[in-house]
This record gives C-alpha cells, structure tokens and sequence, in this order.
C-alpha cells in the first residue's frame, strides 16, 4: 500500500500523511495493511516550502509517539530526506527531548550532517533548547564540529543569544574561532545588534533594557569578562 496522493507541491504516501497529522490511529491501520514503511514523498514544511524525499518518521518528528511506533516497526531511524535531514535534527530543531532521546537510543546518529554539513547540535544550539544540547554532548555529539561555512555551534548559540547555550559551550571548551568569512561567534552576534539596532533607530532610540541579555554584554563589553571567568554565565 504505497499509492501516493498529490495535492498541489505534495506528493506523498497516506502512511506519510497519517504520519505528519500525528494520526496514531490511522499509522497503526496503514502499518496493520504492510504499508510500505520505507517509501518517500514530498511535503510542504514550516516555511512552506516542498521538501523532496521525506519518510514517515521524518514527517513524524514532531510527533512522538507516531515516531516512535515507526522506529518500533523497524524504519531507518537515520533516513535522510533530499537535503540530508534526519528525524533527529528535526527532533532537535523543535526541542523535543522525549524524541531526540528515543531516536538516539535506538542508533542515530548524532553527528549526522545535512546539506550545509550542519549537525543536529548546532540546530538545536541556535534555537537554544539548552536540554537537548546538553543531552547531545553527553551522548557523543561532537561540539568542535563546523559546518560548510566554518561556523561552529558557538556561532549558531551566539548569533541568536542564547547565553545559557553559549555558555555550556564555553565551559566545554570551544573556542572563538573565525568560520570561512572570518567571523568569530562574537563577531556575528555583534552584527545582529547592529541589524537590530538600525531596525529600532527608524522610529526611537533603543534602550539598554530592551536589548537581549547577549547583545547587551557585547554592546558594553562584558562578554569578554564573562568567557575570562569573571561574571558568572548564569547570572540574570
């Protein structure tokens, strides 16, 4: 039963639309006809945007427990869709834990790269899930890894201001290293101030207050105190 059913951009198997609506009902009764676990299709994702060689489980990410009756059912718990994405980096994208922790304690991997040489630990440093990170590293993902452009996930963690990301990270380690544009993370942060800032100074001046908690350290240059040991990164 792999019979697909196109609707505009979508192409897709109803084991894959069952799954992607969370229909756990519905997955049981395609599973209970032998639909075909493996077969691909396309979707539209968050963004809008078709996706091409997507599985069940990776539609189902953001859905635990149909990802978790798939994985049980025996689908690749490491299949990668068009662009080299997994159910994990999916996973982690969303900050789901529960997900991320069953995928990875049934074999992904949790250095898998996608299209840009991205890993879920860096998706999930620049969303700033702080308990999916910590549960990546302590499971093997490799924090000193660096994506197509040389960015690390220190730059992912910064350039959004997740200090707490940012700065488990440091403790761990990682370094301010520049990526291909000779960026260090703190460079990239600093950049996004000054985009925000331009932003807001069209209508009114941008107060310290309003500044997120990241770009203010950099804009008074107590971020370099910090990753020196002298502010403590937990702090408020």
């Amino acid at each position: 039963m792999d019979t697909k059913t196109k609707d505009g951009d979508e192409n897709a198997t109803p084991l894959i639309i069952a799954s992607r609506n969370g229909n756990l009902d519905c997955v049981k009764i395609l599973l209970s006809f032998e639909a075909d676990i493996e077969a691909r299709g396309t979707v539209k994702a968050n963004t809008d945007e078709a996706v091409e060689d997507c599985s069940p489980s990776w539609v189902a990410a953001a859905t635990g427990h149909v990802v978790k009756l798939l994985i049980d059912h025996k689908e690749e718990v490491n299949g990668r869709n068009a662009t080299n994405s997994t159910p994990l980096r999916v996973a982690a994208y969303d900050g789901r834990l529960d997900i991320v922790s069953y995928v990875v304690e049934n074999g992904a991997d949790v250095n898998s790269r996608d299209e840009f040489e991205s890993t879920p630990l860096m998706i999930t440093c620049y969303k700033g899930h702080m308990d999916v990170a910590s549960y990546l590293i302590l499971h093997g993902a490799n924090h000193h890894l660096k994506d197509n452009n040389g960015d690390t996930c220190l730059h992912y963690a910064e350039e959004k201001g997740h200090i707490e990301v940012v700065g488990r990270l440091l403790s761990l380690g990682v370094k301010e290293e520049q990526n291909h544009k000779c960026l260090t993370p703190l460079l990239v942060a600093s950049s996004e101030l000054n985009l925000s800032h331009d932003k807001e100074s069209q209508s009114a001046d941008l107060e310290e207050q309003e500044l997120d908690e990241l770009y203010f350290d950099i804009a008074t240059g107590k971020l370099r105190a910090r990753r020196e040991g002298n502010v403590d990164l937990q702090r408020p």
